[in-house]
């Protein structure tokens, strides 16, 4: 009896002490709401992310965004926009970026200026037919020059194919698509319906680039032999462009700093110009620059010493060039920057010293090479920007009167520019 005993007290306190044990330890419920909570979530959509696992880490952010933490949270939808652009699928990143500027007032930089791209560089567009036999395929008017466009593009065609006989809706780039022959606008506003099937334009066929709008039109019939054709059921544009186009002034000044016949010297220069923006990165560039700087050969009849420095000449230039600006930190846009500016230099008349025989004008063209730097984001009308750049310039004396002054000569140095892009 005293060992039956026994044995059960030593089972009853081991079943207690395995109780105890259970209770203190945290259950398996608990593990999974710590693995499936929002913060874990987003770290790591965002690991993914950066390990460009773009699946996993869009699993991951748009599971976060159905949690009640999430719902409401402008970084998760800014996130599954990105990781929606990144995949191709530029209708869903229009989505979830307008529900994330929805969500705050007052957009953080980064978030402006991606909601910008996406809803003013694309388009939304109707898409019949895309995989009946012979069908069309859109080709832009004009080139895609943007790299990030025209891979949106070619995305976008990739999608076509999941579109069966019926109807699909992607996202192309904002422009003019010619069909067939024909002309149909993708704008930024509304919604565009584009016919692929190859039947489209025939008198049973239905009516080719119908745009905002649900209904079809009534079709044609072909015109008989000796009738007057009527006016085509699509619009054609005039000089319609595939890439969108903006402009924005430019004003600059800075410093000059060159070699000259074998002397240093320096200037001062501004400018003022207008900037045509191609897609959202390409600028073509037109500007007036203005500035003065030391004359050159002085050659005089006398050998008075006091009369040998080089009085300043004035400059006028016109200049023309690209820029390539990218996106960095912040919305602030950072890319190189070409030009070529052509122009006249003449030395101030009135310092000139007395006995004076070097040219009385130049002729001044050479390229510049830089870099440029935007500051701000697009929510901004004015944007200050900074430029440093390497230039050459060849110099042609005109009007010379000594033989030794007629070869050209060069001027080698860098410019260092501040100013303001205005949209």
């Amino acid at each position: 009896m005293s060992a039956w005993r026994s044995a059960s007290s030593v089972a009853l306190a081991a079943v207690l002490a395995l109780s105890a044990t259970l209770a203190a330890a945290p259950g398996p419920a608990c593990a999974q709401d710590e693995a499936t909570s929002y913060s874990h979530r987003m770290a790591q959509g965002r690991f993914f992310l950066e390990k460009g696992l773009l699946r996993h880490a869009l699993t991951e952010f748009e599971a976060a965004a159905e949690m009640p933490e999430g719902a409401a949270e402008v970084a998760v939808h800014h996130l599954i926009a990105r990781t929606r652009y990144q995949l191709g699928d530029v209708g869903a990143a229009v989505e979830a970026v307008r529900r994330a500027a929805a969500l705050q007032e007052r957009m953080p930089p980064e978030l402006a200026e991606f909601h910008e791209f996406l809803t003013t560089r694309f388009g939304k567009v109707l898409v019949v037919g895309a995989r009946t036999e012979a069908a069309a395929r859109p080709e832009p008017v004009t080139p895609l020059l943007d790299p990030e466009l025209k891979k949106a593009f070619e995305s976008a065609l990739l999608r076509f194919d999941s579109g069966g006989t019926g109807s699909t809706s992607v996202y192309l780039p904002v422009g003019s698509y010619r069909v067939s022959g024909h002309i149909i606008d993708v704008k930024a506003s509304g919604a565009t319906r584009m016919d692929l099937r190859p039947t489209v334009g025939e008198s049973t066929g239905g009516v080719f680039g119908e745009r905002r709008g649900t209904g079809r039109s009534t079709p044609k019939k072909q015109p008989s032999p000796g009738t007057a054709r009527g006016p085509s059921p699509v619009r054609h544009t005039a000089g319609s462009q595939a890439v969108s186009v903006g402009g924005a002034l430019d004003l600059r000044v800075g410093g000059v700093g060159y070699g000259q016949q074998g002397t240093a010297s320096g200037g001062l220069r501004g400018g003022v110009g207008a900037e045509l923006l191609l897609g959202h990165l390409l600028g073509l560039r037109a500007s007036v620059l203005v500035g003065a700087w030391r004359a050159e050969r002085i050659q005089l009849l006398t050998d008075d010493p006091l009369a040998a420095g080089a009085p300043p000449a004035l400059w006028l230039e016109g200049m023309v060039g690209a820029s390539y600006l990218r996106t960095v930190t912040a919305g602030i846009l950072v890319g190189p920057e070409l030009g070529w500016g052509f122009g006249v230099s003449a030395p101030a008349a009135t310092l000139l010293p007395s006995g004076y025989l070097g040219p009385r004008s130049y002729f001044v063209h050479g390229p510049e090479l830089g870099v440029r730097t935007v500051f701000g984001n697009a929510t901004m009308a004015v944007r200050p920007e900074l430029a440093v750049k390497a230039l050459l310039r060849e110099h042609w004396p005109l009007g010379t009167l000594l033989v030794s002054d007629v070869p050209p000569h060069l001027s080698v140095g860098g410019a260092l520019e501040v100013g303001a892009r205005i949209r």
